[in-house]
């Protein structure tokens, strides 16, 4: 019964605390939703995002052509 008492103390008694807890739990939802969404696309597409093929992509400088050239 303490628990509870605690709890609607904390978060029900005002309808100012209702809304301010309903504020937070809905960007904390959204947070753990998007983190969620986003790791198992990532985790699905694996060395198929640009992030991942982008190193064999890369791009020669006039630095890499002046080595390669050689004398």
């Amino acid at each position: 019964m303490s628990l509870t008492k605690t709890v609607y103390n904390l978060f029900f008694r005002r309808s100012a605390n209702i809304a301010l807890a309903t504020v937070i739990g809905v960007f904390a939802y959204e947070r753990i939703i998007n983190k969620s969404a986003e790791y198992i696309y990532e985790r699905r597409n694996q060395g198929k995002l640009w992030k991942h093929v982008q190193p064999q992509f890369k791009l020669k400088t006039d630095e890499d052509e002046e080595e390669n050239s050689g004398s």
